[in-house]
Parts: C-alpha cells; sequence; structure tokens
C-alpha cells in the first residue's frame, strides 16, 4: 500500500472526529466521511507507522439505513456528514464513536450519592449487546431541524472570479464557498437574512476577503437568533 493508490473497501466503523475504517489487508485506514456499511472507493493519502488514511473518491454501494437527505446542499456543502441517516441512526453512530474514544482511559464509575467509589474493572465493559454501565447516552436535541442558534457565513466564490457567493465551504475546498440559502440547520430566519445581506453585498460591486493575497471587504457574517 502506497501514497496516491485507489483501493474499494466496506466500511467497517466510524471513530472520532468522523472517519470511517477500512480494513485493506492487514492495515485499517481512515477514510473521512465513509458512514458503516458503505462500500467506498479512496485514494491514500498519508502511511506511515501509525495509521493510513485516505480520501473519499466515491460511494459504490451505499449502507443498508441510509436514506435522501432532506438538504438540497448536501453533498456539495461541507457543513454536514450525515444528513443521509435519521436523526436516530445519527444518535447510534456518536454513542459509538464515543465509547471507542473513552473506554481506554474510563477507569472507574461515577460513584452515585454516598456511596464509594468502584474500581473493578468488570464495570467497565458493556453487558452483552448493550452499553458500559458508565455510559449514559447521548442526549436528543430538543430542536432537531433548525438547531443552530449561530452561524458564521463566509463569502467568497465557487471559481474564481465568479458572482459573489455567501454561505459555507464546498466539500473538501479551503477556497470555494457555496451560497447555502436553504440550509436545514437554522431557522428560515437566517435564510431571509443570507439572502438580503449577499444581495446587498453584490450591489455594491466590492470584492470578498481573499485568503491568500489578504484583499478584499467581505469576509463573514455572523448570524445569531434567542428562542425568545
Amino acid at each position: 500500500m502506497k501514497k496516491g493508490e485507489v483501493y474499494e473497501g466496506e466500511v467497517l466503523r466510524t471513530e472520532y472526529p468522523g472517519r470511517g475504517i477500512v480494513l485493506e489487508g492487514e492495515h485499517e485506514v481512515r477514510v473521512k466521511d465513509a458512514l458503516p456499511g458503505q462500500t467506498v472507493r479512496f485514494r491514500i493519502t498519508k502511511k506511515n507507522s501509525h495509521r493510513c488514511e485516505g480520501m473519499l473518491l466515491d460511494v459504490m454501494k451505499r449502507a443498508g439505513n441510509e436514506i435522501v437527505s432532506d438538504c438540497p446542499h448536501f453533498g456539495r456543502c461541507g457543513g454536514c456528514s450525515y444528513r443521509t441517516l435519521s436523526y436516530q441512526d445519527q444518535l447510534k453512530l456518536k454513542e459509538d464513536q464515543m465509547i471507542r474514544l473513552f473506554k481506554p482511559v474510563v477507569k472507574e464509575v461515577a460513584p452515585g450519592p454516598g456511596a464509594d467509589c468502584q474500581k473493578d474493572e468488570s464495570t467497565v465493559s458493556a453487558p452483552e449487546g448493550g452499553q458500559p454501565v458508565w455510559f449514559q447516552g447521548v442526549k436528543a436535541s430538543p430542536d432537531v431541524p433548525a438547531y443552530r442558534n449561530k452561524m458564521e457565513f463566509s463569502f467568497g466564490d465557487i471559481e474564481k472570479g465568479g458572482e459573489l457567493q455567501l454561505g459555507l465551504h464546498v466539500k473538501g475546498s479551503f477556497y470555494d464557498i457555496l451560497t447555502t440559502d436553504d440550509c436545514r440547520i437554522v431557522d428560515p430566519d437566517f435564510h431571509l437574512i443570507l439572502k438580503c445581506v449577499l444581495e446587498w453585498a453584490r450591489d455594491t460591486s466590492l470584492p470578498h476577503y481573499h485568503r491568500v493575497t489578504h484583499q478584499g471587504y467581505f469576509r463573514h457574517l455572523l448570524v445569531r437568533r434567542a428562542a425568545n
């Protein structure tokens, strides 16, 4: 296995932060944005004695629990990774990642009121088919759609010298910006503000800020919304 080579394989699980694990020979390859159950094609981007990393090129076969995303920007936008999973499956995915992250360092169970701290290693392991006794799960948000109360949008363009855009970075790009005026993780009020500000900014004919030249005017739009 060498850097630049392309492989295919099934994603066995995910590990924090959002890396799908594909077994290629004796090596575990970490592929960003790959979901458990998918069969993916990926290119090796990094390989050393500690880890192998790959870049997702294509999803050859979808996972059995995937659904159609409700966001028109999903796929091009780099803001979300799991919108082809139901909310309950997203929670389960995060729980699995957290357990794998914390289990190697959890040495004791937090004591209840008036109880002595337990250090029996058997309390650390998960019950048959269940979660470790020290893990209480991931608490679901009361607001599944439009849960974000603050968002920072960026000004830029999709292609060099193209029309001014305002939104989030294109997936996998450090420079390209996609106008996300129908984003599903923010309140519809954000859409109105974004569209209004973008229309005004375009009318001024002022350029956006360029990260390379450090020149330009429009850079970020920060929107915050209070529940009350």
